[in-house]
């Protein structure tokens, strides 16, 4: 498997950059956001209530 990264370009514009998968834990990849973020409602439960288009 390559480690190389990719750079994909629009004209000479960079739009986006490709790497390979990194595996990581879920307690990794939210750390920044833990006790940031509340709800109160149990966020489980599907919703009766339809979207309106915005």
């Amino acid at each position: 498997m390559s480690s190389e990264k990719t750079l994909v370009t629009d004209n000479n514009t960079p739009v986006a950059r490709l790497s390979p998968y990194q595996p990581t834990t879920t307690d990794e990849l939210f750390k920044k956001m833990r006790g940031k973020i509340q709800y109160f409602e149990d966020l489980t439960t599907p919703t009766l209530e339809e979207w309106q288009e915005i």
